[in-house]
């Protein structure tokens, strides 16, 4: 279904199912929920003691608490206004989103934890900033629907 202005840009409806409001307000839950899952994955693999069932709620409350606020200012900020930016041309898909979000979520962590004065090693907050990002965009593609691959664009060849 070509666009009338454009017959290589896909329409907005092919693009998503459902309208980028939604995810833009659920998905930033997946960022501290992401944050979790990483700090259980990294105890485990560098041999710390397991994170019980406890220790992962509290865990989650706090990045909760904290995280909450910086991750729904990274999406107002820059995964909304990326998405329709993406959706305008024709571009969106889940994998841009989610390589957006992970470098997104790479500077914006950082920016959070500086604006609370916390002292954390500046590769640990990017790499853990790129985990969230990336959940909060994989998170924002599914609540919306927003498709895995772009359809196939007509050939130009033929066009003209």
């Amino acid at each position: 279904m070509p666009n009338p202005v454009d017959p290589h840009r896909m329409p907005a409806s092919v693009a998503h199912r459902r309208p980028l409001w939604i995810g833009a307000l659920l998905a930033p839950w997946a960022g501290p929920v992401a944050l979790t899952f990483a700090a259980w994955g990294h105890s485990a693999l560098v041999g710390a003691p397991r994170m019980g069932g406890n220790e992962a709620v509290e865990f989650l409350a706090f990045a909760l608490a904290l995280g909450l606020p910086v991750s729904y200012a990274g999406m107002f900020a820059f995964g909304w206004p990326f998405a329709l930016w993406l959706r305008r041309r024709g571009m969106l898909a889940a994998p841009v989103l989610c390589l957006a979000g992970a470098a997104a979520g790479a500077v914006v962590l950082p920016l959070g934890v500086r604006a609370l004065d916390a002292h954390i090693a500046l590769a640990a907050q990017a790499a853990a900033g790129a985990i969230a990002g990336g959940g909060v965009a994989l998170a924002f593609s599914l609540a919306c629907g927003i498709r895995w691959r772009r359809p196939a664009l007509p050939d130009r060849t033929k066009s003209q």
